[in-house]
């Protein structure tokens, strides 16, 4: 896993769920709203990758870039990401293995004082 430091704008229009973490159990935390996201999503136009968010305040929000507005009705929400600056990590593996690499941003990012 490599962090990157990225500063050309990210810009992208999600639609997903988010829950506030207790315990800094985010993989735990975000496979629940993954498992909740996806049968929400089933006649949603979407790209199908998944994007999580992790704020400073311990808030993470799942979701997909979408293609329309969630359905009405729906526990769905709109979410604009707009990222002048960020890193970025790229995780491919299991959903147990995601609590290593939050750690491994979070200290990438503490070394480089960001």
């Amino acid at each position: 896993m490599s962090l990157n430091v990225r500063t050309e704008p990210w810009i992208r229009s999600l639609i997903g769920l988010s829950t506030n973490i207790e315990d800094h159990n985010f993989a735990q935390a975000g496979r629940k709203l993954m498992t909740r996201l996806w049968p929400l999503l089933e006649d949603t136009p979407n790209r199908g990758a998944n994007h999580w968010i992790y704020h400073e305040d311990q808030m993470l929000f799942v979701g997909v870039e979408n293609f329309a507005a969630p359905p009405l009705n729906s526990e769905l929400k709109s979410y604009e990401l707009i990222l002048r600056r960020y890193a970025k990590l790229v995780h491919v593996g299991s959903y147990e293995q995601l609590q290593d690499a939050h750690r491994t941003v979070e200290r990438g990012i503490e070394k480089m004082g960001l």
